[in-house]
């Protein structure tokens, strides 16, 4: 499936961190790591139902999307995500279908899968420094930065 950079505008990203922050009080979700890219999301997380995070998660963010690109959005941007929506018999489609969860059992795998998160934006050269990337824990991790959201730093 074809996908695009609907993440490089603030607006949606503010989406998808309104919405983590909602199932933090909700669900008690704890993130202990995230990135937004441009095209898609990393998130290390736990709560004690993460299916029903996860489809509330993607239901609620992509309604909201939508909500924003019918208001004021880019009409292409629009168009596409509706066109991807038909090829898969839904209206409107913003995330990939299924997930690829990994339990995380030690601490040497935590530690990979934190490195990959952060360093995700310094390999795809959006920034040279992954703390500078502002939808990143990386900035929480390095910075003590909780202005985007609270993160488990541990």
């Amino acid at each position: 499936m074809k996908w695009f950079n609907l993440f490089s505008q603030d607006r949606y990203c503010e989406v998808v961190i309104r919405s983590l922050k909602f199932y933090q009080r909700k669900l008690d979700l704890k993130i202990n790591a995230y990135v937004i890219m441009y095209d898609h999301i990393h998130i290390i997380a736990q709560c004690s139902d993460m299916i029903k995070f996860v489809r509330s998660f993607k239901s609620y963010t992509a309604k909201e999307i939508k909500s924003i690109l019918e208001r004021n959005g880019n009409k292409l941007c629009f168009k596409t995500l509706c066109d991807l929506g038909r090829k898969v018999g839904q209206n409107f489609k913003v995330w990939q279908n299924g997930n690829w969860p990994e339990i995380v059992e030690s601490v040497n795998f935590f530690e990979q899968k934190l490195n990959y998160i952060h360093e995700n934006p310094v390999a795809k050269w959006y920034v040279e420094k992954e703390e500078d990337w502002r939808y990143s824990s990386a900035r929480n991790y390095i910075n003590n930065d909780n202005s985007v959201i609270d993160v488990v730093v541990e």
